[in-house]
């Protein structure tokens, strides 16, 4: 294991993942951040020889720029007796705008195109493909953390005091629309004893709410060797538990500069491929 140590206020964790693609139904067209509106072919049935068109419809819906989106088509042979031969686009496209929702614009949309000819079978088939749409895209969590230090907490009534800790530990955590999201745990406010050493245990919560996948599962961090926020991360990455959820405990320790009480601000970035897959039949029917 080594240790991370990330700063507090407004300095960003950084995940990175890379590219793996994902097969077989169940998958879906996406729910948040860049998702498949439509894939289908322009004809359900053809006969053998013929070319059929597939159109495949990609929108940004979250609020981050997506880059370097590419779209992979497969599911049926390219070789061999019974081959499909498709054309189409393999240049990735460099950005996918999110929507503004000031001047009340959609999110940019994207039409990959392939051109399939169906090969020479002797009876009727069908035959499905898929595609899969992997993407860049980032996730912001901003929030504030609550700190006092113990001897103004003491000059405070009873009340004054209750209402303080009434608010937990944790202020105004906002968190940017995205397929991978971020929750952050911080049970009770952080209270600067005399000597204004402090330690408290806070959880980091990533949750993988798209509808498709990270890359392998797995997010790798980096960031510099800054006092702060201290997590355990392992030497080969934060891999999310069957693709879908991971927990960080973190420890805050000996923050400064803090006069009586304060509201210390820290922001969180996860960077990171993701993945969604969709799928179309066509049926070859010999005349």
């Amino acid at each position: 294991m080594r240790k991370l140590i990330v700063p507090l206020a407004l300095i960003p964790l950084v995940f990175f993942s890379g590219c793996l693609r994902q097969g077989g139904k169940g998958a879906g067209g996406g729910t948040q951040g860049i998702v498949i509106s439509s894939f289908a072919p322009d004809v359900s049935v053809i006969p053998p020889g013929e070319t059929v068109t597939f159109s495949l419809d990609v929108e940004n819906v979250g609020d981050k720029e997506g880059t370097s989106v590419t779209a992979e088509l497969y599911g049926v042979p390219f070789d061999g007796d019974y081959a499909w031969r498709c054309v189409g686009e393999t240049t990735p496209v460099d950005s996918l705008y999110p929507p503004d929702p000031v001047s009340g614009t959609p999110g940019e949309v994207y039409t990959f195109t392939w051109d399939c000819t169906a090969p020479n079978v002797p009876t009727e088939i069908t035959q499905e493909f898929y595609v899969d749409v992997s993407y860049g895209y980032e996730t912001d969590a901003t929030g504030t953390l609550m700190v006092a230090e113990e001897d103004y907490l003491k000059s405070l009534s009873s009340k004054e005091r209750q209402e303080f800790y009434s608010t937990g530990g944790l202020k105004q955590l906002s968190v940017s629309s995205a397929p991978v999201t971020v929750d952050v745990v911080i049970p009770r406010p952080l209270i600067l004893r005399e000597d204004k050493s402090s330690s408290l245990t806070i959880r980091v919560i990533i949750r993988n709410v798209g509808g498709g996948k990270v890359d392998k599962d797995t997010i790798s961090i980096k960031q510099g060797d800054i006092k702060g926020i201290d997590c355990e991360i392992p030497e080969e990455g934060v891999k999310l538990i069957r693709g879908e959820e991971r927990t960080l405990r973190c420890s805050i320790e000996n923050i400064q500069g803090i006069d009586k009480k304060a509201e210390v601000p820290f922001s969180i970035r996860l960077t990171y491929t993701y993945i969604v897959t969709s799928s179309a039949t066509v049926t070859i029917r010999p005349e």
